[in-house]
């Protein structure tokens, strides 16, 4: 396949890449890596047992989990690979990787399953791969990786090198992830990806989880109309598995809500104050359902004990519309110190800290007596509310160590 051609003042130069695809259509849809033939003028694709070459024609492209759907048409109709079920795979097992390394056609290597959901991206959480042993080199992207049935259990994505060659280190995106994602580019040209109206923190520290004892995802607030206050869901409730499929982290929350088609009804199951239920819950279109960004925190100068300066009353009478007053009981942060040990924690101008290690924090006075009482040295977890999307305020929690 052909890469885009660099410009130059002074001369203009065609370079020519390699990359390699999954016949996934008797009609020849054909899946493989957006990078491959991202910005390419021309697509040539030759189909092993044939001698003359097709043209090929983008389809769709997903950037946030680098796959592509092109298509050719061919002469006569195609034999398709099979995608597996990659959840099936365990650490250990022997896998195959076919593509064409360094312009080698039909090559194939052997190895094991060396890891799995390995996280080679923060940009990009949606991509968590199987780690294989098997050789993978340029020219293997887009390729298949496949178990001894002769499934397709990944596609050949990236490799961990320095040289540029293999050197025992390869990555390949499941193939239940590709299978949504081709469905989708296929059928659309784009991907459409399901929510279900909640918003919740990326990360939350092992502190906070042992103080709350969450195992799962808590809800920080909820779309107003959204599928998950349709469901009667609500801000505080936490996410434990969808369909079955355990929910440890943000990660396999929204893996788990990409994986089912729009318009189906999975089952969530949840804890509400130590009590679990289930409920079903309509996946509708991400992009009908957000449009916003959230603002940037706000930093301020130093302040003494953790980095902060509270005040009793919201910063602003907006605020203090927002936060419908009689239902406050927390302080309200006003500056947070650059560098400090609240800045460390995302802890923003606009919080109300509502309580500190379990404790709730009633007024000022309530807030120095818990202060007193805090050294360096300690955990300390904080439960704030904080300004979200749609105005109302929304559960927050933080937490780690103040060390010396």
């Amino acid at each position: 396949m052909a890469s885009p051609d660099p410009r130059q003042p002074w001369r203009r130069r065609r370079e020519r890449s390699l990359g390699s695809g999954i016949i996934l259509s008797r009609r020849g849809y054909i899946l493989t890596n957006r990078h491959v033939i991202t910005g390419a003028e021309r697509l040539i694709v030759r189909v092993p047992g044939q001698d003359s070459a097709y043209r090929g024609h983008i389809v769709g492209m997903d950037r946030q989990t680098d796959l592509a759907v092109i298509r050719i048409f061919p002469h006569e109709p195609l034999t398709p690979a099979h995608l597996g079920n990659s959840r099936s795979v365990e650490i250990g097992d022997w896998v195959l990787a076919v593509g064409s390394p360094f312009g080698l056609n039909g090559t194939v290597t052997a190895g094991i399953v060396s890891a799995l959901k390995r996280r080679i991206d923060y940009n990009h959480p949606l991509q968590r791969f199987i780690q294989t042993d098997a050789a993978i080199n340029p020219g293997n992207s887009g390729g298949p990786l496949l178990d001894l049935a002769g499934q397709v259990i990944g596609i050949n994505t990236a490799i961990d090198t320095n040289t540029g060659s293999n050197r025992g280190i390869g990555f390949a995106l499941p193939s239940n992830l590709a299978r949504t994602i081709y469905d989708q580019l296929a059928r659309h040209g784009h991907v459409n990806r399901g929510a279900i109206g909640i918003y919740f923190q990326s990360r939350l520290g092992n502190a906070v989880r042992r103080a709350y004892g969450w195992q799962g995802v808590p809800i920080a607030s909820l779309a107003p109309g959204g599928p998950a206050a349709q469901a009667g869901l609500r801000a505080g409730d936490c996410i434990l598995a969808i369909n079955r499929q355990k929910i440890r982290n943000s990660a396999d929350l929204r893996r788990a809500i990409l994986e089912q088609p729009i318009g189906s009804r999975p089952f969530i199951e949840v804890n509400r104050n130590g009590h679990n239920f289930q409920v079903r819950v309509r996946i509708a279109n991400r992009s009908r359902l957000f449009g916003f960004q959230r603002r940037a925190a706000l930093r301020a100068p130093k302040e003494p004990k953790l980095g902060l300066q509270v005040r009793f009353a919201p910063p602003s009478p907006q605020a203090m519309h927002q936060a419908r007053l009689e239902s406050i009981h927390g302080v309200w942060v006003s500056r947070v110190v650059a560098g400090s040990f609240a800045d460390r924690l995302a802890i923003q101008n606009g919080d109300e800290i509502v309580a500190i290690d379990r404790r709730p924090v009633r007024g000022l006075a309530g807030y120095q007596r818990i202060l007193a009482h805090i050294h360096r040295g300690q955990v300390i977890v904080f439960a704030l509310r904080r300004p979200g999307p749609f105005g109302d305020l929304e559960p927050w929690y933080v937490g780690g160590y103040y060390g010396h």
